[in-house]
This record gives structure tokens, C-alpha cells and sequence, in this order.
């Protein structure tokens, strides 16, 4: 008969598994074919990006107008990640954060203390287990103009653009609409997606 103090262990590690099994497990519904091959990260730093739509979501619940991120390189190679949008009185909110590139087209994006992100890091090691991080993906960019990021388990979507009045422009409409589509393809569910004001 297998000891007591043999067995909670093995609950527990059976227990760890099936968390980290729930946390990720829609994941895999982005492939590597999906993900821009053009993406080029020093075109896309240092910009400000602004929101034209996206899915709404929980983290921008108070968000109201001018949302906008700006990506900036660290010295220890990591992005910081610094999104602002005012609230329905006008009144501006920060959030930062911290990404890193883990392969040319996927990174990873956490807004909780850095220990907690380096917890993320060792368990690569182990896969792609995602506990305090995010993945965003960038789907579609041109580096210079627009990008549309997602998250693999297709709950999350933004489409971002240097010229808040890009797709605006008669010139441009249809490329947004090549990029609904194509987000559509991939299964977001587009018909939730809204134009930022």
C-alpha cells in the first residue's frame, strides 16, 4: 500500500497539471501558419499604436476613447508594454506591462509583478504554459500602418493603426475589411467587433 506521504504529492502534482491544463487549454487554435511571417519588431516599437477596434474585454471595461499602446525596448531585451484610454470623464488610464519576443511572431505580455512573470518563463520548459502571462499574436501587420493582434484562444482581438484615421480613408476600407475577414477565418467571433471612438 502506497504511504500517505507519497500520495498528497501526486494529488497535488495531479491537480497542478489539470489547472495548467484548464489555464491553456484553448491555446492551440492559433497555428504558426496564421501569424504574420512579415512582422518585424523594431519597425513596430517605439510608435504610438492606436485601437481602431477590437473585442471588448474585461481588462478595458472603464476604457472609453483614445486607447493606445506604446512599445518601447528595454535594456534587458524585454518590451515595455504602456497602454493608456480616458474613462467616460475624460480622465486618463495607465496600465504597463512587460512582453518579450518568443518566437518572431508570438509574445508573451504580463502586467503583474516581474517575479510572477519569470515563474512563466521557467515553466517553457515544460511547454507553453501560460500562468500570469498572455499570448498575443500578431495576425496581420504592415509594420508601419496597422497590426491586428489576437489571442490564440480567440477570446481577445485588436486592430491597431499608427493614423487613427487610417481605415477611414476610402483608400484603406477594404484592407480593413480583408482583415475582418481574415480574423473571421481564423474563428474570433468578429460580429462582437467594435470601432473604437
Amino acid at each position: 500500500m502506497m504511504e500517505v506521504w507519497l500520495i498528497v504529492p501526486l494529488v497535488f502534482i495531479g491537480l497542478l497539471l489539470l489547472i495548467l491544463f484548464y489555464v491553456n487549454y484553448g491555446r492551440w487554435r492559433i497555428d504558426s501558419h496564421m501569424l504574420a511571417k512579415n512582422f518585424k519588431s523594431k519597425l513596430f516599437l517605439e510608435k504610438s499604436w492606436h485601437q481602431y477596434a477590437f473585442i471588448p474585454n474585461k481588462f478595458q471595461k472603464k476604457c472609453s476613447t483614445d486607447t493606445s499602446a506604446v512599445y518601447t525596448q528595454k535594456l534587458n531585451g524585454n518590451i515595455s508594454v504602456k497602454n493608456t484610454c480616458r474613462d467616460k470623464n475624460g480622465k486618463l488610464i495607465t496600465v504597463t506591462g512587460e512582453a518579450y519576443l518568443y518566437t518572431p511572431s508570438k509574445l508573451k505580455v504580463s502586467f503583474v509583478p516581474k517575479i510572477l512573470t519569470n515563474v512563466d518563463k521557467f515553466l517553457q520548459i515544460f511547454g507553453d504554459i501560460n500562468l500570469f502571462t498572455g499570448d498575443y499574436y500578431v495576425l496581420s501587420t504592415d509594420n508601419i500602418n496597422y497590426a491586428m493582434i489576437g489571442t490564440a484562444n480567440l477570446d481577445y482581438l485588436w486592430i491597431l493603426v499608427i493614423d487613427p484615421n487610417y481605415f477611414n480613408m476610402e483608400k484603406n476600407k477594404s484592407q480593413y475589411k480583408a482583415l475582418v475577414a481574415m480574423a473571421a477565418d481564423y474563428h474570433y467571433p468578429v460580429t462582437d467587433l467594435l470601432i473604437s471612438s
